[in-house]
């Protein structure tokens, strides 16, 4: 999975989160800090590395306080 705050706030990857193999659907999350007078949009994405499927459902961007 990939989210990026822009104009380049942060950004995240999960690279040393790497899902490998084949598994049942399972919840991933990514958070990152932002500032919200400075944010101009998201970018919000998944990759997929090599052979095979890959699903993604249910994408949401939420803020907490």
């Amino acid at each position: 999975m990939v989210l990026r705050i822009e104009p380049s706030i942060a950004a995240s990857t999960m690279s040393k989160r790497s899902i490998k193999g084949t598994i049942d659907w399972t919840k991933y999350e990514i958070t990152l800090k932002m500032n919200l007078k400075e944010t101009t949009g998201f970018a919000v994405g998944a990759l997929l590395i090599g052979e095979g499927k890959m699903w993604v459902d249910r994408k949401k961007i939420s803020k907490n306080r």
